[in-house]
């Protein structure tokens, strides 16, 4: 598509992909505001604490959650019903980057000071779990999947990802030049990396109530649950993917507002429930990893001779984070040798179990449960028994 003379969009050539469409409708609006004198329409508006507003998405895209917008051609991957990581979705190795590495390039032209917050970032998650996780971020050379980093004024202050996983292509986080910031960046790797929301796992409603009644209208469904597969350990409040208390609120310098505090019952979206209330002006912040991010980032992008036994629904039983083993006799006739088996939360039965192959037992997140005080502390439910 491609703007005529009248400023009205048309449509282009039949071979453009999606991503030039954005590309075009985000130069078209900034020629449009120049002409008229006005500011940008708000794509995402995003405050250092992670908040959305409203939102205008280009022809052709589509928002699923706050700062992700995916071309409409690219939603039945990202949310079909064989897709994961994050069921609703039955879980997909391919939506993994391939033996943990990340081709990743530049779209744009970056100062030394702007590369080095771009590597901060992605240092964050490739050694988020020292000497064990195995994501490793290089420098492109002609893969066909890989993140692009672009920094240009989206029309909002903030930054967006346009896909959650590896897709096989081009996967693109854009970045405002006043928003180059190692938390935000993260952030969106996060997205990039296979993470949706914190808030969108199944179990969300046993942590935070959502306050539709204070939602902008037309923006309920950026509260819609992803993940119930996902689901593995604690809620974490303090998870750098967790949306902030004031998302996509009606006060956002409306209704006689001038913004939107996190203690407003009036204005705020989410509400932590009892007893985690000191969580409440947490939640949403993009200042570091938490504990449980570079836990569960560690285990979905850990060493090959890892595998895992807890329960979940819908699992295939392939051993891997996301699929784990959900019984002990699964994982003794598929474990090879001398791998390690990391035992979630529960108790499982063994009886008449005779345990030949060599293996390493450990017990997972015992140990990063969030405290009502905020503190990372043991949990009963944590730990895996053997009967």
């Amino acid at each position: 598509m491609h703007p005529n003379a009248s400023g009205i969009i048309q449509p282009g050539s039949a071979n453009d992909s999606p991503k030039r469409i954005f590309a075009r409708w985000l130069l078209h609006l900034r020629v449009r505001a120049a002409l008229a004198g006005l500011a940008l329409p708000c794509l995402v508006a995003l405050t250092a604490s992670g908040q959305y507003s409203r939102i205008i998405v280009p022809a052709g895209y589509v928002q699923v959650e706050g700062d992700i917008i995916v071309a409409e051609t690219n939603l039945p991957a990202l949310l079909g019903e064989n897709i994961g990581p994050h069921a609703k979705f039955a879980y997909a190795p391919s939506r993994l980057w391939q033996n943990g590495i990340v081709p990743y390039d530049y779209g744009s032209a970056l100062s030394g000071t702007q590369i080095a917050v771009f590597n901060q970032a992605m240092s964050w998650w490739a050694n988020s779990y020292p000497n064990v996780t195995t994501l490793c971020f290089q420098s492109r050379n002609n893969e066909a999947g890989y993140i692009n980093f672009v920094v240009t004024d989206p029309g909002f202050v903030g930054g967006v990802t346009d896909y959650v996983g590896y897709s096989g292509d081009k996967v693109t986080i854009t970045i405002h030049p006043s928003a180059i910031d190692a938390g935000v960046i993260a952030h969106e790797i996060g997205h990039a990396l296979g993470l949706w929301h914190e808030q969108s796992r199944a179990d969300r409603d046993n942590y935070v109530t959502i306050l539709w009644a204070n939602i902008l209208d037309g923006e309920a469904s950026q509260f819609d649950i992803k993940s119930p597969q996902a689901v593995f350990g604690d809620y974490d409040y303090d998870s750098i993917m967790h949306y902030f208390a004031c998302a996509f609120s009606k006060c956002d310098g409306q209704n006689g507002h001038a913004t939107c505090a996190c203690t407003d019952a009036a204005c705020i979206t989410i509400q932590v429930i009892p007893p985690y209330a000191a969580q409440q002006c947490r939640i949403g912040q993009q200042s570091y990893l938490s504990g449980m991010d570079r836990r569960a980032m560690a285990f979905r992008y850990g060493p090959s001779d890892w595998f895992f036994l807890y329960a979940t629904p819908s699992s295939t039983a392939t051993g891997r984070f996301e699929q784990p083993y959900t019984s002990v006799s699964q994982a003794v006739a598929s474990m090879p040798p001398s791998s390690t088996l990391w035992l979630g939360p529960g108790s499982f039965s063994a009886a008449g179990q005779t345990i030949s192959t060599p293996m390493i037992l450990k017990a997972a997140i015992p140990d990063l449960q969030l405290q009502s005080d905020g503190s990372l502390g043991p949990s009963p439910s944590g730990y895996a028994t053997l009967r």
